[in-house]
Order: structure tokens, then sequence, then C-alpha cells
């Protein structure tokens, strides 16, 4: 797995990837899903791609010299965080327009879903509890505890 990781996250030049000064001027355009022959790696190949092109520019000079798997749970870990900002986010909108829809017309919290039973807000919470056991469970794949297929 760490080969794996390994291969994902470094740039190479015939793969559409150039290295970051290289490329500052030059527009490139990754594999596209239906440009691939293979068509058993096809989203695969894609997706890697644009790993390769996105991970340097998400990573402080110290998070650039961890290994694979490490760099891969700590962009993991931040994606949990924007995960939950985003249902936060949300709840607190909806909230808002509870507020505000109270101040303006009569009779609008018994005619409209409160924040804290609204589905749009309990999808978004679902989904952040969602990505965070697909997460824990790439952790233990990782370490070394199991093996698992994540479609995260």
């Amino acid at each position: 797995l760490e080969r794996r990781m390994e291969g994902i996250l470094s740039l190479h030049r015939n793969e559409n990837c150039l290295p970051r000064h290289e490329f500052e001027n030059v527009v490139l355009w990754p594999s596209l899903p239906w440009d691939e022959s293979n068509e058993r790696h096809i989203l695969w190949n894609h997706q890697r791609t644009i790993l390769k092109m996105e991970i340097p520019s998400l990573l402080s000079q110290d998070e650039a010299n961890l290994s694979p798997p490490d760099m891969v749970v700590r962009l993991l870990e931040r994606l949990i965080g924007l995960e939950t900002d985003f249902a936060d986010r949300v709840f607190k909108s909806k909230r808002r327009d509870d507020t505000r829809g109270d101040s303006i017309l009569p009779g609008y919290l018994s005619s409209h879903t409160c924040a804290e039973e609204d589905t749009v807000v309990e999808a978004a919470v679902k989904e952040c509890q969602r990505v965070e056991r697909s997460i824990s469970e790439i952790r233990s794949a990782l370490s070394g505890h199991a093996s698992v297929v994540s479609r995260l």
C-alpha cells in the first residue's frame, strides 16, 4: 500500500504532470475518464492525475516531507474538518433563516421545519458522519489493520 501511495503522490513528466515550477504559466489538462483506453482503470487514472496535480499545492513545507501514508492521513483529517464546517454552516444558515422568517412573517415557525429537524441539515450531518467513518476505515487500512475499498 505504501508503494502505491508513493506512486500516487510522486510527479512524473510522462503523465501530464510537470513539477510545480514548470507549469506555472502552462495550461495542463488532466486525463479525462472518456479519454482513457483501459476501461478497468478509467476512474482511477483520472483520480490519480488530479491528486498528483493538486496535492503539492495543499501541503505546507513541513507536510511535504511526510511519508505518503502520513500525507494522506493529514489530508483526510483536513477533509473531516471541511465536512464538519460545512454541516455547521448549513445548520447556522437554516437557523438564521428561521430567525429572519419569524421576525418578518407571522406564523413562519408554525409552517416551516426548524433547523434541528430540517432534512437538508440532517443530510449534511449524515454525510459528515459517513465521511468520518470512511476515513476511519482508511486510517485502519493504512496502519495495516484492515483492508478497505473506499468510494470517499
